[in-house]
């Protein structure tokens, strides 16, 4: 009855949306995997696909929002970004992502900047456009609490440039995004045992990150001028097995296992409370996990609510 009322029934739009939202942490509840890739690619607007409203005159777009996830030793990250958007003439758009995070449980707290993206869209057609940029980092991957060297798990960033590369293809309601992200530099990271994560290589030194793969496939659903609803899946790809240095014999070693997927599943709600206005939440848990994540990125559920204005 519900299906049939959504067209009609303003209360059975927020009832459908909650429950859609609501049913993702128990998914997976117990369950740990990759949240994302580098804090970056499958958050930005890479795979989201977003664009000003240049049909209604609006040229930039300025947003804010926070995101709530669940890691391993029971930490709680909480991170927050700022992203300006901007058209240039009218097949390229300019993006500025500034983020910020905050980690801790009752052991230990690291907050701080995280990472600056840029990002430049070219609009090859109307319903698909490409995207190029690149992530500088605003800390250095090795943040101290106390004179300790904090592990992954609590920093803000992973210290390192990362460049960027992605398309996004509209097919009616489906958004197909593909994203690839890469590390062109390596992270110290002082942390000594035994607070460091409990995988093969984890007292990591000179440690150098493999890439990601990410793709997006989203089925989205309008349901009356002011909503939308989504719902899909989010693949990851890790290219290969990350390295680090061992500290005592000053070798290069693999992290055996850390280069697999994660599919995680995603759902969107967006509401448009007017023409220059955007309220946007979305989650998501996964459903397939690397088995060892030696970069701190585990979440077991993340959830982002985020406000957008255009002008």
């Amino acid at each position: 009855m519900c299906t049939y009322a959504l067209k009609r029934n303003f209360c059975c739009y927020l009832k459908w949306s909650a429950i859609m939202v609501s049913l993702l942490p128990g998914i997976c509840s117990h369950s740990r995997a990759q949240g994302c890739s580098d804090a970056g690619v499958c958050t930005s607007s890479m795979l989201r696909g977003d664009d000003v409203r240049k049909e209604e005159g609006l040229r930039n777009a300025f947003s804010v929002g926070i995101s709530y996830g669940k890691a391993d030793f029971d930490i709680g990250a909480t991170a927050a970004f700022l992203e300006f958007s901007r058209l240039l003439g009218n097949r390229w758009q300019i993006n500025l992502r500034l983020t910020a995070a905050r980690l801790a449980n009752e052991s230990y707290e690291a907050s701080g900047p995280g990472d600056l993206y840029t990002t430049l869209r070219y609009a090859i057609h109307e319903n698909l456009s490409v995207n190029a940029g690149v992530k500088w980092p605003l800390s250095n991957g090795n943040l101290k609490d106390d004179e300790i060297a904090l592990p992954f798990d609590y920093q803000p960033s992973l210290g390192t440039i990362d460049v960027l590369l992605g398309a996004q293809l509209h097919l009616g309601r489906i958004l197909l995004g593909l994203a690839w992200q890469q590390s062109l530099g390596e992270t110290d990271n002082d942390a000594p045992p035994p607070i460091v994560l409990p995988n093969p290589g984890t007292n990591l030194f000179s440690y150098r990150r493999k890439g990601d793969l990410a793709l997006r496939a989203m089925y989205l659903l309008p349901l009356e001028p002011r909503w939308k609803l989504g719902g899909g899946v989010l693949p990851i790809l890790h290219l290969g097995d990350d390295t680090y240095r061992d500290r005592t014999t000053d070798q290069l070693r693999v992290v055996p296992g850390s280069g697999s997927w994660t599919l995680n599943a995603n759902a969107l709600v967006e509401y448009l409370p007017g023409a220059r206005h955007l309220l946007r939440l979305q989650a998501g848990v996964p459903l397939r996990v690397r088995p060892v994540r030696p970069d701190g990125l585990t979440r077991s559920f993340a959830a982002e609510f985020s406000y957008q204005f255009h002008f």
